[in-house]
């Protein structure tokens, strides 16, 4: 939808932008906070907002559970999670989750969503799809076991933003 108003154009609700990445090594890290995939975009207008979809599957050698977050920097400020969750007792909050997968090697549980950000700004942001664990191993974009074999899998992580218009 579309205004015209003297000569100049107002645009509400509109996908103004769209980019991706994907990310297809594969990745094993003991890191929390690890950046597995990230993407920047440039808001035409303080007004839009960012629809992010990032998506990953993964494998955590550990009991304790894991997940990913989504964070955002601009123009090269600190990281900030873009998560709203209240946490509730100890537990921590994610983007998207796994449990701990057990000892089936042969398997990954997907991780990640969408989220609809208000960066207010006109300046570059950067997304990142981080890792949270607590422990163990996260193996990314692989299953434990990662012999050339029809049985086990490879994937690719995803992370697309659209700006869109207010």
């Amino acid at each position: 939808m579309a205004l015209f108003i003297a000569g100049t154009e107002k645009v509400f609700g509109k996908v103004l932008q769209v980019l991706q990445n994907d990310q297809q090594s594969a990745i094993s890290t003991t890191t929390n906070g690890y950046a597995i995939c990230t993407q920047a975009i440039t808001p035409s207008a303080t007004s839009s907002k960012i629809l992010i979809h990032a998506y990953c599957t993964g494998y955590h050698t550990s009991t304790s559970g894991s997940g990913v977050d989504v964070t955002r920097e601009i123009s090269g400020g600190g990281q900030a999670s873009v998560l709203t969750f209240n946490s509730i007792g100890s537990k921590r909050g994610v983007f998207g989750g796994q449990a701990y997968a057990g000892n089936n090697g042969d398997r990954t549980e997907l991780m990640g969503g969408s989220f609809l950000h208000s960066p207010s700004t006109t300046s570059a942001v950067t997304y990142r799809l981080n890792t949270v664990l607590e422990s163990g191993t996260m193996l990314i974009n692989r299953t434990s076991t990662d012999t050339d074999n029809g049985h086990y899998i490879r994937s690719v992580t995803r992370m697309i933003v659209m700006e869109i218009g207010a």
